[in-house]
């Protein structure tokens, strides 16, 4: 595996190095293709805000893409390249807002009311163009999330409507990457045939699929359809009739549902007024659901016009039309059209006929979206991050009022597409107040976990006061351990859960909480063996020594790590500290107590990065505590010519190349390992080992 064994420096300073490792591959690649998003039609894309927390430098985009063209055109070029795959499959991409939280908060896998599903963002990637994290539950919130490189030159060589700009020298076109990563995080593998966008090396710019990309997203999603519609209605005669019902007429609103397949697809809708009725607004909403830009046309019986409207862009794609002179009881129809000349003629929408005076209408395009040029005093106070406590004020996820206040009429949850059954739950819900109460119940796996951890995150931007509570099918109350972290995030982790049970999580506000609604994502997880596939070391660490190893990151990406204390004894711990050898500076930190697994993201560069690995006994004394790391990459990226060193012919497949390494395997001489200086000719040849020294400082740090 990638663990040195003892050695005589090892002896001397109390560091060990000795793994009982399995015998694995050398290199893994987590992220599976061919998988679809769960509601496919239903994504979404957002653009956080510049310095949101990504990585060690935090996101960078508008002052990468700023500098190449005007914002509104660059976020259009990178937009299109969504909507190019959603012409074609049944899929939809809606813009929505994104509150600035942490790439890779925790949260919901898809559907985070918080963010995108696809949130665009740039960094430091050396060696690549870009990277894309493929739709996977096992990334959590980082599913679907696409980079750009700030080490690389931008240009819009596609800038639509069949217009073509020249390539700038050392440049690449946006959409075209773009194009790819999508491809990518839509579960789309890195193809080998020549002009697919979907090839891992860039080589021109393209203007768009080819018959085999085509292929592929439809062998995913499948062609384009419209759901909404039992027989055509692109005519008058075949007109969608909207009856309004009981209910409907009472509110004097009414809403459909609909879509439009392509540039030459239209849909003809037909009403009666309500009878009184001289006025109304007739309003087209797609912000939020697709990238449509359409026109919206009211027309009387006799075929005369009454009113039009336009979508103004895809940052402000909502139409309305209003007329205060309608006949009632007259009948009159709506055209729905995709806007000549436009590249996003395909999306879903919702139609709604509103009979109320005008101020009662709820207004059209209410989220703003920036396409201002960027500048460092607007970065708190960027239009896309909104505003960030009442991004939700006003807007309760869930309403109900006495569905699951008690423990027998709990909710009952899934598992989460993407993991084996019992393994991983997720919910998103609403307390009302201090006289609400919300129960949620879930299903251990049929067979053992180590441990049960349940998170409880709020949405609304301020910290909360909860109690929450652990359960069995008897409701009584499972001992546990409760963390609070400084953002608000409650951690109830629970140790040996058993096989099969039921176990029911109540929520309530603390008795000194503010008496206000809260907004909330959950998730359970029951850490067992193989939830997903990934490479595994186990072994065991004395409390007082220091066990090292190392990963070779050969381009840049993002890792996924999990470190699993198995030891019983409570107040037991294990951590590892991930350095980076070029400047011996550590990169990231983790800590899991016994019965715990912790996990974390991080986005290693091309490079060497060495594992440290710490134990820290309950009783203080050097006792053996077993542990087990789990390392995955969750990314997949695209580069300038780039050739896999390990697969130059690429016959095994779309692997990303990193590399782990027992630097002693097969020999006893230490002038070959790799953590040594091989030119030092004399003395002790450890005093030359930097790593080796680094560690020596860190052995002295207690664990928190």
């Amino acid at each position: 595996m990638f663990l040195r064994r003892q050695s005589r420096r090892n002896r001397r300073q109390g560091m060990s190095a000795s793994f009982v490792t399995e015998s694995l591959e050398g290199r893994q690649l987590l992220t599976t293709f061919g998988n679809a998003w769960d509601d496919a039609r239903g994504l979404t894309v957002s653009f956080p805000a510049d310095g949101t927390p990504l990585g060690a430098t935090g996101n960078q985009l508008r002052s990468l893409l700023d500098a190449s063209a005007d914002r509104a055109a660059w976020q259009t070029a990178i937009l299109r390249a969504f909507q190019t795959w959603s012409e074609v499959a049944d899929i939809n991409f809606g813009l929505v807002a994104d509150r600035g939280d942490a790439f890779g908060a925790v949260g919901l896998s898809s559907s985070d009311p918080r963010f995108g599903d696809f949130r665009i963002g740039a960094l430091p990637l050396p060696g690549v163009l870009a990277n894309a994290v493929p739709g996977q539950a096992v990334a959590g919130t980082w599913s679907g999330d696409i980079f750009f490189s700030t080490e690389t030159n931008w240009y819009l060589a596609n800038v639509g409507s069949g217009h073509s700009a020249a390539a700038a020298d050392g440049a690449y076109d946006l959409y075209s990457v773009a194009l790819h990563e999508v491809g990518n995080a839509l579960g789309l593998a890195d193809q080998t045939a020549a002009g697919s966008v979907m090839s891992a090396q860039y080589s021109t710019a393209v203007s768009g699929l080819t018959a085999s990309d085509v292929a592929a997203i439809q062998a995913i999603y499948g062609e384009r359809t419209d759901p909404f519609e039992s027989q055509s209605n692109n005519s008058r005669g075949t007109a969608t009739v909207i009856q309004l019902d009981a209910a409907e007429a009472a509110a004097g609103v009414a809403i459909r549902s609909g879509s439009l397949l392509n540039a030459a697809d239209s849909d003809v809708y037909s009403f009666v007024v309500p009878e009184g009725v001289t006025a109304a607004a007739v309003t087209l909403r797609a912000q939020g659901i697709s990238l449509l830009e359409s026109e919206l046309d009211l027309r009387s019986a006799a075929g005369g016009r009454v009113a039009v409207g336009y979508s103004k862009s895809i940052f402000a794609n909502d139409v309305r039309v209003v007329s205060a002179s309608l006949q009632s009881g007259a009948t009159y129809y709506v055209h729905i059209d995709s806007q000549k000349n436009s590249d996003f003629t395909s999306g879903d929408y919702q139609l709604e006929l509103n009979f109320h005076p005008e101020s009662d209408w709820l207004p059209v395009n209410g989220r703003q979206h920036d396409a201002g040029r960027y500048n460092g005093r607007a970065r708190l106070d960027d239009a896309d991050r909104v505003d960030l406590p009442g991004l939700f004020a006003g807007a309760i996820l869930d309403g109900e009022t006495a569905g699951n206040n008690t423990f027998v009429t709990a909710t009952q949850l899934e598992t989460t597409i993407g993991f084996r059954d019992g393994i991983h739950y997720e919910a998103v819900g609403t307390v009302l107040g201090s006289g609400d109460r919300d129960f949620l119940s879930f299903q251990a796996p049929q067979q053992a976990a180590d441990v049960l951890v349940v998170r409880f995150t709020p949405l609304d931007g301020a910290e909360v006061n909860v109690q929450l509570a652990v359960m069995n099918a008897n409701g009584d109350r499972v001992e546990a351990l409760v963390n609070r972290s400084a953002n608000g995030q409650y951690e109830v982790q629970i140790r040996e859960p058993e096989a099969g049970a039921t176990y029911v999580v109540g929520m309530k506000l603390e008795a000194d909480a503010a008496d206000a609604p809260v907004n909330y994502a959950l998730t359970a997880d029951f850490a067992v063996a193989a939830a997903h596939d990934q490479q595994s070391s186990q072994a065991q660490i004395v409390a007082g020594e220091i066990q090292l190893g190392r990963i070779s990151s050969l381009k840049s990406q993002l890792f996924r790590l999990d470190l699993s204390n198995l030891s019983e004894v409570s107040g037991d711990k294990v951590a590892i500290n991930v350095i980076d050898l070029r400047n011996q500076q550590t990169v990231q930190t983790v800590m899991a107590t016994a019965g715990a697994t912790e996990s974390i993201f991080i986005w290693l560069p091309e490079g060497e990065y060495g594992i440290a690995v710490r134990g820290k006994a309950a009783d203080g004394g050097s006792t053996a505590i077993g542990y087990r790391i789990d390392v995955s990459v969750v990314s997949d990226d695209e580069g300038p010519g780039y050739v896999d060193p390990l697969d130059p012919d690429g016959s095994t497949g779309d692997q990303d190349p990193y590399i782990y390494e027992d630097p002693y395997a097969g020999t006893e001489d230490p002038y070959e390992d790799p953590w040594l200086d091989p030119y030092f000719l004399g003395g002790d040849p450890w005093e030359n080992d930097p790593f080796a020294l680094f560690v020596k400082e860190i052995y002295y740090l207690e664990i928190e």
